[in-house]
């Protein structure tokens, strides 16, 4: 903050003392919002049922579902 004010941007200097704040609002906010995915389904348990997947319908082409899944109307 120092810098700044010698470098005549004393303006811009309060906006800084937010920026840890919101640092630390941000990373609780990511934490919150995707942590629980991966210890809630962890990947071992993602591969099991992927394995399952594949045990109940051997011949099933991801690449032709996905071409024939939902395509917005504009890329129609």
């Amino acid at each position: 903050m120092g810098l700044l004010s010698t470098k005549e941007a004393a303006n811009s200097t309060p906006l800084l003392i937010a920026l840890p704040v919101l640092t630390i609002w941000f990373h609780r906010f990511c934490k919150g919002s995707y942590e629980p995915a991966f210890t809630t389904h962890p990947l071992q348990e993602a591969m099991v049922k992927d394995t399952l997947e594949r045990t109940k319908e051997p011949n099933f082409n991801l690449k032709e579902f996905l071409h024939s899944a939902y395509i917005h109307p504009v890329f129609k």
